[in-house]
């Protein structure tokens, strides 16, 4: 493990002075965060190829706020500004330099992941996290949720597209869904006979924690590991919540056909006799 974070963080290292000269630090209390939580050496490389990839980006905005003295000074409030956006807008990126009276940050887009190959390997590293005491840890991390996007991503473009006589195209938000509600099953092991076994509304509970986290403590089902409810930003929270409603309608969905056959089957046994 030592040796494969001492790896990632010299290629860091290596290249990082050049592109952002201000996270030397942050380099380091990588290196130390991946030790003291005993990072599988895969899932260290892997979050590293991400974070090597952000390296060569450029930024797409800079946020600005005043630094610790002014603020204290005049009482204005620690949030940032964003300025300079450019994603969309068409106009030139104007960098913001640093100065004595305010504190920059430039903002990148998410590293793109390659397609070619990646998609075995990220589920055998998402099957890392999850089976491994570092799992809990990586979920609450930036890192973290970035992997974990970029897997119900990869997750989704596996799936068959939708039929060309679809009237409607499906959403991003649809297509979010479905692939996240694939991952719970093929990646978590979330198979109808798993779901069938949740009979007192543990999956709609689980969905209210992820819309209402911090009432998590309240509906988060007592036999579910604590550290199997991983929140992240509220769009991604949501996607979560929508798949476990899915999965909870399937499951009802399956009890009504049972009973359905049962009836069939029970009439079809009395007309027999």
């Amino acid at each position: 493990m030592i040796d494969a974070a001492d790896e990632v963080i010299t290629a860091l290292a290596g290249t990082n002075d050049d592109v952002h000269p201000d996270n030397s630090t942050k380099m380091t209390q990588l290196y130390d965060d991946l030790n003291d939580h005993y990072a599988p050496p895969e899932v260290v490389r892997e979050l590293a190829r991400i974070a090597l990839a952000s390296l060569d980006a450029k930024p797409v905005a800079y946020m600005s706020r005043q630094n610790s003295k002014l603020r204290e000074k005049f009482g204005t409030c620690d949030e940032w500004d964003v300025h300079h956006q450019s994603v969309g807008a068409g106009f030139p990126l104007i960098e913001i330099p640093e100065s004595d009276d305010y504190e920059i940050m430039p903002l990148y887009a998410a590293p793109p992941v390659q397609e070619t190959g990646v998609y075995k390997d990220m589920l055998n590293i998402i099957d890392l996290l999850e089976n491994n005491e570092w799992a809990e840890h990586c979920a609450s991390t930036v890192l973290g949720s970035l992997l974990e996007s970029e897997i119900t991503r990869l997750v989704g473009m596996a799936q068959p597209a939708p039929s060309e006589s679809a009237s409607q195209p499906l959403t991003d938000a649809l297509r979010d869904v479905i692939a996240e509600r694939q991952r719970q099953i093929s990646v978590k092991g979330w198979t109808p006979e798993h779901d069938d076994t949740y009979i007192g509304c543990e999956l709609a509970a689980a969905a209210i924690s992820y819309i209402e986290p911090v009432e998590a403590e309240n509906y988060w089902p007592a036999d579910w590991h604590d550290g199997s409810f991983r929140p992240s930003d509220y769009r991604r929270n949501l996607v979560k919540a929508t798949a476990l409603l899915v999965a909870e309608l399937e499951r009802l969905d399956r009890i009504s056909a049972t009973s359905v056959l049962s009836e069939v089957s029970d009439g079809d046994a009395g007309d027999r006799q």
